[in-house]
C-alpha cells in the first residue's frame, strides 16, 4: 500500500475519542492513538488477514481490525494503491453507522 487515507468523519472520531481518554486518564488518549498508528501499520502489512464486514457490487471489500486494548475498530477498504480507513469505530455503539462512507 502506497498511502493511508482517512475519511474527515474517521479523523474526526479518531481526534474525538483520544480527547475523550485523555480526558478519563492523563496519558491514555496518547496511548489510544498509538494503538490505531499500530493497528494500522498491521494492516498495511497483511489487509487481506483481516475479517470481511461488507462485501460490495463492485467486488471490493470492507474489512476490520480490532484494537488492543481498546473497544474499537478500524474499518476500512484496502485498494490496489491506497488504504482508505473508513472509521475509527466504537465496538459497542451503532454499529454499521459507517456504511454511508462506502463509495458507491
Amino acid at each position: 500500500m502506497s498511502s493511508v487515507l482517512y475519511e474527515p468523519e474517521a479523523l474526526e472520531e479518531l481526534e474525538e475519542a483520544a480527547a475523550w481518554y485523555e480526558l478519563a486518564r492523563p496519558g491514555l488518549g496518547h496511548r489510544f492513538v498509538s494503538r490505531v498508528d499500530e493497528t494500522i501499520d498491521r494492516i498495511e502489512e497483511a489487509p487481506l488477514s483481516f475479517p470481511l464486514v461488507l462485501r460490495l457490487d463492485s467486488g471490493l471489500v470492507v474489512r476490520r481490525a480490532r484494537l488492543d486494548r481498546f473497544p474499537y475498530g478500524v474499518v476500512f477498504l484496502p485498494l490496489a494503491s491506497d488504504l482508505r480507513i473508513l472509521a475509527v469505530a466504537h465496538l459497542r455503539r451503532r454499529p454499521g453507522y459507517w456504511r454511508e462512507r462506502v463509495p458507491p
